[in-house]
């Protein structure tokens, strides 16, 4: 089930890691059977800037 957004990355909470967190809006998340805090694969066909 692919669903489009627009969002922008930020760095995670451990800084020596490589991690980052993309918000995912509550509408989205109900329309994907997600819940706040749950597990996402996000596929980045495009960058911007």
């Amino acid at each position: 089930m692919a669903k489009e957004f627009d969002a922008r990355l930020s760095k995670g909470d451990n800084p020596g890691a490589w991690t980052h967190r993309l918000p995912v809006r509550a509408q989205l998340r109900k329309s994907i059977g997600k819940q706040a805090g749950d597990s996402v694969h996000v596929r980045i066909d495009e960058r911007i800037g």
